[in-house]
C-alpha cells in the first residue's frame, strides 16, 4: 500500500483522494533557523485544522510514532480510510476528473472565445 508522510501542504488531500494513507509529521526533522519557519506551525492555521478534524490524516509528533504507524498502515491499509473520505468530501468541490476542462471553459469564455451557453 502506498502513503504519504509530509508537512501539513494540500498534497495530503490530494493523496487522499486517491485513498491513499496519509501521515503528517508535527515535528522537526532539523530545527530551523526562526520558530516562524518550523513547518509544523502550519498544523496551527484554522484551515488545516479542519482537515485535521476529519480524520482522515494521521497527525506524528515523533519519529517513533512515525515509524509506528508508518508499520500499522502497512499492515492494514483500511486504517483512515473512512475519514479520508470525509477529508475529501469537505475539502473538494468535484472530483469526476474534470476540472481541467472546466478551468479551460472559464478562460476560453474570459477571453471572449467561446460564449457563457458553452
Amino acid at each position: 500500500m502506498e502513503f504519504l508522510a509530509c508537512y501539513a501542504s494540500s498534497l495530503s488531500v490530494d493523496a487522499a483522494r486517491f485513498d491513499k494513507l496519509v501521515i503528517n509529521v508535527a515535528f522537526e526533522i532539523s530545527p530551523p533557523r526562526l520558530a516562524c519557519k518550523a513547518p509544523s506551525r502550519l498544523y496551527g492555521l484554522n484551515h488545516y485544522k479542519k482537515a485535521l478534524k476529519v480524520e482522515g490524516v494521521r497527525l506524528v509528533q515523533s519519529q517513533e510514532e512515525l515509524l509506528f504507524w508508518i508499520h500499522r498502515y502497512l499492515d492494514d491499509s483500511a486504517l483512515d480510510r473512512e475519514g479520508r473520505r470525509r477529508l475529501v468530501q469537505a475539502q473538494c468541490w468535484q472530483t469526476d476528473g474534470r476540472a481541467v476542462e472546466r478551468i479551460a471553459r472559464r478562460i476560453l469564455r474570459a477571453a471572449g472565445v467561446i460564449t457563457q451557453a458553452s
